[in-house]
């Protein structure tokens, strides 16, 4: 045979054997192009290139996939199509001989059978979600270059025991360790300075850390659902502690906020059952709305002079929280700042803000409340269905109380009402059944609205000031211990049902007295004897008083007979008027 014809069968076994090659294989000859992305399975070829596996333990030679980053002259690496198969992996520092720095979003994400990887020192980066819920990943090494950590990064390994985040790395991203809930010990660097939210929400082995001096700020959910943490030295350089950060901590025994921190915002601490002992700086300013809602530790808050707000149910729901001061500083206090505190028994309310609408609302083991001077109002329902309330101290600085303010404080037996006070709002001590001694404002033009002390059935030895021109409607309804009333000159009018069913014996109305209105004391059982100093008679309704056959007799005076006996409704009563 000739040489050229030798040739040209050479070259044609050659074609025939490439073309019967796996096209991997083929693909694995070409050398690398210089494109973005490039992405490449390791080769099914008969040994495992560029990498180290023991050859007891070989790992799919398809387990990794790599992308070539162009503009980094370096790879990423992720899961290959046969990594689901692996319960350990090794990462290549190299390959193409270039170095593998990066490990990509996703890259091992819900890998549920993966126990343990290996990274090289070549790598500096670790993806967003690149472990997450990895369930079984017990192992891995985080290489000193590591300088940035992913969000989610190892959410949901929850058989993650241990783990040190390196020196060069200064943020850990949220969520990074969420859910792990076998993490028992993890080691920060002094170099870190951020920590995203809820980066260890829900670590619930994790029973101490040491947080590095340097962070700012607390976030939002950082420990929330850490069960077994007991106990936390937060770093100097805090300024903030955000929404939830310590929720359900519950072994958590005792934290200090350093000073420089001006702000707790909502939930803070909720959840925290075993908490003995928390210190509050100086520099604090605000408590935002819910910042200690459903603390239910047996502990006792002591807020710091220079707190200016607290914010709506600051306190609410803290089922164990015994006692409360709230400083001078504040000048305003959020709607239900204590609302159904199960086990305050004493309060004292310092500042210059209302008490709000539903401030103490169910706390019905509340003994004792102290409002300082400085307060000008007290809320509507402020109080209500406080039935342990039994010493109230208000200050001379009061104007008002606001509707149903202390409904159904069964317990309180005496008040006094500032002389300063101008209304006393509806309702506002209905059903306090045990209230026997009252003394009502002597200086303002003080208003009392409808059922202001109504069903007060153990109130007596009452005196109507002549500040109170107008006696509301049913204000002192169903007294019915009421048996000694006296109504001071310069009150004008008295209006319906205002002493219905009270227990009086004798009355006298004062000689300014105006009008009388419906059912003002009628049925009042025990009323036989009344008298009218005023010389015109006042304005009465047919029902102002209980039926003439239930009277004895109502005196007038001498001069003004015969005005009362002509006066309209005064006729019924003709019989009984007499003068003196």
């Amino acid at each position: 045979m000739s040489e050229s014809k030798c040739r040209a069968r050479a070259i044609a076994l050659c074609v025939a054997a490439l073309s019967s090659m796996p096209i991997q294989a083929q693909v694995a000859q070409v050398p690398a192009q210089k494109i973005q992305p490039k992405s490449m399975t390791v080769p099914a070829l008969g040994k495992n290139i560029g990498i180290a596996a023991p050859q007891t333990d070989l790992q799919p030679e398809t387990a990794l996939r790599f992308t070539y980053a162009y503009q980094w002259d370096s790879y990423y690496v992720a899961a290959g199509e046969d990594a689901a198969a692996c319960t350990k992996l090794v990462i290549p520092s190299t390959w193409e001989g270039k170095p593998v720095r990066y490990v990509s979003d996703e890259a091992f994400k819900g890998l549920d059978i993966l126990e343990e990887i290996t990274l090289p020192e070549s790598v500096n980066s670790i993806g967003r979600e690149a472990f997450k819920d990895c369930s079984r990943l017990a192992t891995i090494n985080l290489p000193e270059a590591v300088n940035s950590i992913g969000s989610q990064a190892f959410q949901g390994c929850s058989q993650l025991t241990s783990i040190e985040i390196p020196a060069n790395c200064r943020i850990i991203q949220r969520e990074t360790f969420s859910g792990c809930a076998s993490l028992e010990s993890i080691t920060l660097p002094p170099t870190l300075r951020v920590v995203e939210r809820a980066v260890f929400e829900d670590c619930a082995s994790l029973a101490a850390i040491d947080l590095p001096e340097g962070i700012v700020d607390i976030p939002e959910s950082l420990f929330a659902g850490c069960s077994s943490l007991t106990d936390l030295a937060i770093p100097s350089t805090v300024r903030s502690i955000g929404r939830e950060a310590f929720a359900g901590c519950a072994s958590l025994a005792g934290v200090g906020i350093p000073e420089g921190v001006a702000r707790i915002q909502e939930e803070s601490f909720r959840g925290c059952s075993n908490l003995e002992t928390l210190g509050l700086p100086s520099s604090l300013r605000y408590l935002d709305e819910g910042a200690f809602r459903g603390l239910d530790a047996p502990i006792s808050i002591s807020l710091p002079n220079g707190l200016v707000g607290i914010g709506r149910e600051a306190f609410a729901d803290c089922s164990r929280l015994e006692s409360l001061v709230i400083p001078d500083s504040v000048i305003a206090i959020g709607e239900s700042v204590c609302k159904d505190c199960a086990g305050l028994r004493a309060v004292i309310i310092g500042g210059t803000a209302a008490v709000p609408f539903r401030a103490f609302y169910g706390c019905s083991a509340l003994e004792r409340a102290t409002v300082r001077e400085g307060v000008r109002s007290i809320d509507s329902c402020a109080f209500q269905d406080c039935g342990a309330l039994r010493l109230l101290n208000l200050p001379q600085t009061l104007e008002s109380i606001g509707d149903l303010a202390f409904e159904n404080c069964a317990a309180l037996t005496s008040l006094t009402l500032p002389d300063r006070l101008r209304s006393v709002g509806e309702w506002a001590f209905h059903g306090c059944s045990n209230l026997s001694g009252l003394q009502l404002p002597r200086q303002a033009r003080t208003i009392l609205g409808e059922q202001a002390f109504g069903l007060c059935p153990k109130l007596d030895n009452l005196v109507i000031p002549g500040n109170i021109t107008t006696v509301g409607g049913s204000a002192f309804f169903s007294c019915a211990g009421l048996r000694n009333l006296t109504i001071s000159e310069g009150v004008l009018a008295i209006e319906e049902a205002a002493f219905k069913n009270a227990g009086i014996a004798s009355l006298i109305l004062p000689s300014t007295i105006r009008s009388v209105a419906n059912d003002a004391f009628k049925p009042c059982p025990n009323l036989k004897v009344i008298t009218v100093k005023a010389a015109v008679p006042p304005s009465i309704n047919s029902v102002s008083f209980p039926a003439r056959w239930d009277l004895r007799s109502i005196k007038v005076p001498a001069a003004s007979l015969a005005s009362y006996a002509a006066a309209q409704n005064w006729e019924w009563y003709k019989a009984l008027i007499s003068g003196y």
